[in-house]
């Protein structure tokens, strides 16, 4: 994966550094479609169709190489002596990997802004049949992305007045770019501070556990939401069932017939909740909501004349507009099914939190013998010593290292634009370089932080509740939906991503890749272009010293965003109000927590 030459290469030597590059790159393309094979089938539910599957491991797939093939690039790009001077010059000639990053970049923002939009749409619309769904998913992926098509040609247009001549791909690149940029900075300036805070108080579980009962409110209330909404779609259903009329019931319109027994099937199965859902049935809801939502149409029964004007409205009725409202309901009962499952899913993972938690707190019981069964005895122990003396130094370990990774980072944000001594990347760098043989310890040791930075934009990206039941859940809970929702983020973020890294790396070759080379297109484009840079950087360090004093969470409680740090914030008194409901609510889902008095010594000393 490194070239060694001091002077231009041979034909030979560019014909075995290809077949090299090559060769590399089969296998990292290998191990990366294992790996989204692998969180595709963590990830997908069993209903979820094979085709959705394989595009969504396509994305993971595509959006993971960009992390891999940058320090391929780094290791690629190497001094020469080109013109004999004595000096180091860089080619971009030994460096294959222009055509690779052609390929990611162009692939991905297919994905991103046409397929996979495309597919979610499809997913979430109300036909019954495959061809239906698609029409009605392309419609709506066009006419979402009209505005932005209108912006992108009325910019193109300007900028070829202003500069007198024509550059559609620049553009392109630019403002696709930029919108992955803006999110990035959002994202991490948040991440960098959340993701070492976060493992340092995973070494304190009495405060998460005081964590999990603060927002066990929140999680109770929002189920107790979805199981309403999902009853007053089942209701509406219910409704407009009875008011198809008998004609229709008899006609010989095949997929009309069709419609209504698929909508009534779809009904009749999301009815079937479990036990504990059904609990939080209430019909004193459903006769509000009925009032409400209905109120017009049952006074207007009410004001009815008899039969005759039942006739007239039974006759006025047509078929079209009954399927429309069949779609309509079975698009609304879709949405509120996958409320219902997100939901669910927060709140059974939130109490198992709370037994894990409460079990770490008041300390791990050393397990027994268990007969025919060393294995598990032998796990057990393991579990236990873990527990008692590894976990919290552990976390702590990790919170200081990730911690140090975040300052680093945050120095390259700072002096992005200008020259230092202080470049903490390239210094770690320089270690693995042996005169421009750069080979696998030296792609390791650039692609860290790569990965840091994107675990930092993600976990802060995911814990935004406003995705409701486009969030991924593990253990094969995820919809189709949600994983075309995320692989289309995945692949719009990463490439951003990686050109901010590479920026902030500062490294003697940095600039002289064939990313760099790809990406420096982007310098004719004005503002938006390269000098954007300067100005990103700014935007990521606020926010850093924003979630460092906790205004962040604020801000998300004011403008009314759900986010788990905005459910935090309050006062003593209305925090310890939360504790109190949270205790009640949690231990009506918890069997065999412990004695009430370690308990509350636990609520005490957090």
């Amino acid at each position: 994966l490194f070239h060694t030459a001091p002077a231009p290469p041979a034909p030979q030597g560019i014909a075995m550094a290809l077949m090299a590059l090559i060769n590399s790159l089969i296998w990292v393309g290998a191990v990366l479609l294992l790996i989204s094979a692998f969180l595709v089938r963590h990830y997908a539910s069993p209903r979820t169709s094979l085709w959705i599957q394989f595009l969504v491991m396509i994305s993971f797939a595509l959006a993971f190489s960009g992390i891999t093939l940058l320090p391929i690039d780094l290791s690629l790009t190497t001094p020469i002596d080109g013109d004999g001077d004595g000096g180091n010059d860089y080619s971009q000639s030994v460096n294959d990997t222009n055509l690779p990053w052609h390929i990611l970049f162009w692939s991905p923002f297919l994905l991103a802004w046409f397929i996979l939009p495309l597919v979610r749409e499809m997913l979430l619309s109300g036909h019954f049949q495959t061809k239906k769904m698609l029409k009605d998913g392309l419609r709506k992926m066009l006419k979402g992305q009209l505005i932005l098509l209108t912006v992108v040609i009325i910019f193109i247009i300007a900028l070829a007045i202003h500069e007198h001549s024509l550059n559609v791909i620049p553009v392109l690149i630019t403002l696709g770019n930029t919108y992955g940029l803006l999110i990035v900075s959002l994202l991490l300036g948040y991440g960098l501070v959340a993701l070492p805070r976060s493992l340092w108080r995973q070494a304190k579980p009495e405060v998460e556990l005081r964590r999990a009962q603060i927002m066990a409110g929140a999680a109770d209330e929002a189920l107790f939401d979805a199981v309403w909404a999902l009853q007053d779609c089942e209701h509406s259903i219910d409704l407009e069932l009875a008011k198809i009329d008998p004609h229709f019931q008899s006609s010989d319109d095949v997929y009309y017939k069709f419609c209504v027994d698929e909508l009534r099937r779809r009904k009749i199965e999301a009815s079937a909740l479990s036990p504990e859902l059904e609990k939080r049935r209430t019909e004193e809801y459903r006769n509000r909501s009925r009032t409400v939502d209905y109120g017009e149409d049952a006074n207007a029964d009410e004001g009815a004349n008899g039969q005759e004007e039942e006739n007239t409205n039974s006759s006025s009725i047509s078929t079209t507009q009954t399927l429309d409202r069949l779609v309509l309901l079975n698009s609304e009962l879709t949405h509120t099914q996958e409320r219902l499952h997100n939901a669910e899913q927060q709140w059974n993972a939130l109490v198992n939190r709370y037994k894990f938690l409460v079990e770490i707190s008041l300390g791990p019981a050393r397990p027994g013998l268990i007969a025919n069964s060393q294995l598990r005895t032998l796990g057990s122990n393991l579990r236990y010593a873990w527990m008692k003396y590894f976990r919290s130094t552990a976390f702590r370990i990790s919170a200081i290292a990730t911690g140090c990774i975040s300052i680093a980072i945050l120095i390259g944000e700072a002096t992005i634009d200008h020259e230092t001594r202080v470049k903490p990347f390239a210094i770690v760098l320089g270690l693995f370089d042996n005169d421009g043989k750069k080979g696998i310890p030296f792609q390791i040791a650039a692609m860290i932080p790569l990965v840091y930075m994107s675990i930092c934009v993600y976990s802060s990206l995911f814990k935004l509740s406003a995705f409701g039941p486009f969030c991924l859940r593990g253990n094969q809970q995820s919809n189709g939906v949600a994983l075309a929702f995320n692989a289309q983020l995945l692949v719009r973020l990463q490439f951003p991503l990686a050109y901010n890294f590479l920026h902030i790396l500062k490294y003697k070759t940095s600039d002289e890749t064939a990313f760099t080379g790809f990406m420096g297109v982007m310098d004719g484009v004005p503002f938006l272009g390269t000098p954007f840079q300067v100005y990103l950087p700014w935007t990521i360090l606020a926010l850093c010293a924003i979630t460092t004093l906790n205004v962040y969470p604020r801000l998300l409680s004011v403008l009314g965003f759900q986010h788990e740090d905005a459910i935090l914030v309050g006062d003593a008194e209305t925090l310890d109000a939360k504790v109190s409901e949270g205790i009640r609510l949690l231990r009506k889902h918890v069997e065999g927590i412990g004695s009430v008095g370690g308990e509350d010594r636990i609520l005490r000393n957090s």
